[in-house]
């Protein structure tokens, strides 16, 4: 199996990783409670920007 730890470190860097911030529980309960942008953005990991266009989202 250790012949193959960089191989695998290889095809492991390659992956990527694809999550729906939109679906996490923790998310959704910061935008309820009213979370301030800043705080959402922080800990969602996007962009300022791209959490009011969820805010905006919520409201209509």
């Amino acid at each position: 199996m250790r012949k193959f730890e960089e191989e695998t470190k290889l095809i492991i860097d390659d992956m990527i990783i694809n999550y729906d911030i939109e679906k996490d529980y923790f998310y959704k309960q910061g935008l309820e409670k009213g979370l301030s942008v800043e705080d959402a953005s922080f800990l969602s990991g996007l962009s300022i920007e791209e959490v009011k266009e969820e805010y905006q989202k919520l409201e209509k």
